[in-house]
């Protein structure tokens, strides 16, 4: 079974600990429990993170992306079905404005796009189309250990930035649940 900490600090909320260790024997002894928009809802996604960092489950296919991002921790430039994730490696200066950099260019056309640090942004692609993306990271981020890239992305409707870095920091319990908040708004 997860301790408190393993899962509390996926969560957007407090919660009392014996009422998070109650619903983790439930959890582990029914099942999984999934009501949407609910505070059960939260937790499952938070145990799914867990056990995914943990290597307690093995099927990713058809978990959500934002429990794949933080469970498996997911780091440089890769495609993940017709998502493009940027992830990168190091920790963000969390004082700093910006964390990474993209100019993602597409039928001569050049967009820029400034990400801060630990956020989460989505950016809307067009399946059909190719785009050349350069991402510029600040500060100890890095992807393939270059602070620079260049790559192309093709089939993919989405791109995620993640600049939380990797591996993932907790900060504190207040401010991490500020964050969680954030991060699963992202995910609407």
């Amino acid at each position: 079974m997860f301790s408190y900490s393993d899962i509390s600090r996926w969560l957007p909320f407090k919660i009392d600990p014996l009422t998070l260790e109650d619903w983790l024997a439930n959890r582990d002894y029914f099942g999984s429990v999934d009501l949407p928009g609910s505070v059960d809802a939260d937790l499952e996604a938070a145990y799914l993170i867990e056990s995914l960092r943990q290597n307690k489950i093995s099927g990713t296919k058809d978990l959500p992306v934002e429990v794949l991002l933080s469970g498996l921790e997911l780091s440089g430039s890769q495609a993940l079905a017709e998502v493009w994730v940027i992830a990168p490696k190091g920790r963000p200066k969390v004082k700093e404005k910006t964390a990474l950099n993209l100019e993602i260019m597409e039928d001569g056309n050049a967009k820029k796009v400034e990400v801060a640090p630990l956020e989460i942004m989505f950016v809307n692609l067009e399946k059909d189309k190719n785009y050349n993306v350069k991402a510029s990271l600040n500060g100890d981020l890095r992807i393939e250990d270059k602070n620079t890239i260049t790559i192309t992305i093709s089939q993919c409707t989405r791109l995620i930035i993640d600049t939380r870095g990797r591996p993932i920091q907790f900060l504190d319990s207040g401010l991490q649940r500020e964050k969680n908040k954030e991060w699963k708004e992202a995910f609407k």
